[in-house]
């Protein structure tokens, strides 16, 4: 059980880490693990606000909008919220953050230190905890991951393109909202509606989750070449690390 709730969650550390071709050292990777395994308890945090506010009956409302509502503020906002709290704290005096891809890795680390806590919650917690680990392992960890890419893609230009600050800040929380919340919205609301209704919305999320994928691979492409590197780790002749101002 614990190993399959792990298991994805160190398949894509591996290949991110494999996308850097200047790694960062192994014990600050395990560092933005445990950060992001921490903001977890920031979430619960956040959801109990929520909840003293709203009440649970209203979260627990089986309609599309109470379930759109869930969706965002019951699960995106939060969990993205904390998750760029810790990435925050990890980067603010970090010496080895001094490439664009570095802001990815780091914040895909905290991501999944996230997706690692959550799945084991939930895989723990069922009976059919073998199905409820197989399915995650291609849904929710991997759509942790592939925020973490947007929110850490948008983290590096924040710190390092000085010109254009404010709009890197919003999209650095942003864009993972959205992804995230329009992901548990499709899964959320397919859940009550009629049948037909949620075949379609299911087909939609797995539309979603694939473009998310596709954003997240182009990301980490952009972050290699403005480190001056090209698809095959070779320096490019692009703007690397030391020419950045």
């Amino acid at each position: 059980m614990f190993v399959l709730s792990l298991l994805p969650v160190a398949l894509l550390l591996w290949f991110v880490y494999k996308c850097d071709y200047k790694p960062e050292p192994f014990n600050e990777v395990m560092r933005g693990l445990y950060y992001g395994a921490l903001s977890i308890v920031v979430t619960f945090v956040i959801d109990a606000i929520v909840l003293l506010f709203v009440g649970d009956e209203f979260m627990e409302t089986p309609t599309p909008l109470h379930q759109l509502f869930r969706a965002f503020v019951g699960a995106a906002i939060p969990e993205e919220c904390s998750k760029l709290l810790m990435l925050s704290l990890l980067l603010r005096k970090n010496k080895y953050f001094d490439e664009h891809i570095d802001g990815i890795v780091y914040a895909a680390c905290v991501g999944l230190g996230f997706a690692g806590v959550e799945n084991y919650l939930y895989v723990s917690d069922s009976d059919d905890w073998l199905g409820v680990a197989l399915q995650r392992s291609v849904t929710a960890v991997p759509c942790h991951f592939l925020t973490a890419v947007a929110m850490g893609y948008f983290y590096s230009l924040y710190r390092f393109d000085e010109g254009e600050k404010n709009k890197w800040g919003v999209l650095m929380i942003a864009v993972p909202i959205l992804f995230h919340g329009v992901y548990d919205a499709l899964l959320m609301i397919s859940s009550v509606v009629g049948e037909f209704v949620s075949v379609v919305m299911l087909l939609v999320f797995i539309w979603w989750l694939n473009g998310m994928r596709k954003f997240a691979k182009e990301k980490i492409a952009d972050a290699n070449r403005l480190d001056g590197f090209d698809s095959q780790g070779h320096p490019a002749g692009g703007q690397g690390s030391n020419n950045r101002t």
